[in-house]
């Protein structure tokens, strides 16, 4: 195992864990409210003689770069009523893998123009929250990685097995666990400084998925931290660790 690679690799993975993850585009679902046109002053009617107005989908968003960097297009129609002065959008990546990914607040272009003052560029767009899902096909180190968690506990919620299910969502850098009676906290910590809401959702819904014929203890959390560089994220994460071993000490 520890020298198997390529499709050596894959054959092994396939008996004791399954395929290695593919290529996932970037994308950002409606309910995330991250992806939002928006006016600075007044209401979208301001903009569009006092009238309601939709963006269709299709229409693509991209950072200052232009086409040189990350393009999202909209994935369904923006209605934006006259009274309202944002509307939230749902995206998906122009091109595949990690390429697509954003930092927060990095989309702020749009070719929409089908309104009143768009000579003015009016009509603005932003990325609240960093683009994080957008992965390129798992390389044998990560792979090998998860085939180990695997090995280690192959049924249950052990450690090993909540560490695989939280590792294989996409945006997910790191996790420690805090041990208490009967539960435990997890610390999930993302790559991007700023973490969508869905993230621990998708955290939560990859463990469920996981563990279906033993599921966390009743009570589990999980919290979610932001995090700009894999050092930082090593360096807050054993600060965490310290942390907990102190209070276990002091307990």
């Amino acid at each position: 195992m520890p020298y198997a690679t390529g499709s050596d690799l894959d054959f092994l993975g396939a008996i004791f864990l399954g395929p290695r993850l593919g290529v996932q585009d970037a994308s950002s679902s409606l309910a995330d409210d991250n992806f939002q046109f928006y006016v600075r002053n007044g209401t979208f009617g301001n903009i569009k003689n006092g009238q309601d107005f939709t963006i269709p989908a299709g229409t693509r968003i991209s950072t200052i770069n232009g086409t040189t960097g990350p393009v999202m297009i909209t994935t369904a129609d923006t209605l934006c009523p006259a009274a309202a002065s944002s509307a939230s959008c749902s995206v998906v990546s122009l091109t595949s893998g990690a390429s697509g990914n954003g930092a927060a607040g990095v989309f702020l272009q749009h070719n929409f123009t089908a309104y009143a003052s768009s000579a003015f560029g009016s009509l603005l767009v932003t990325n609240n929250f960093g683009v994080v899902v957008g992965t390129d096909a798992e390389t044998d180190t990560d792979y090998r990685y998860r085939i180990n968690l695997k090995l280690q506990s192959p049924a249950g919620n052990a450690e090993a097995n909540v560490r695989l299910a939280i590792l294989s969502v996409p945006g997910v850098q790191d996790v420690v666990f805090d041990y208490q009676a009967g539960t435990y906290t997890a610390y999930v910590y993302g790559i991007s400084p700023q973490v969508a809401p869905s993230l621990l959702s998708m955290v939560q819904a990859a463990m469920d998925d996981g563990m279906t014929r033993c599921l966390p203890p009743v009570g589990a959390t999980i919290f979610a931290r932001a995090g700009a560089s894999r050092r930082l994220a090593k360096a807050w994460l054993r600060q965490l660790e310290l942390e907990l071993e102190r209070k276990r000490f002091v307990a």
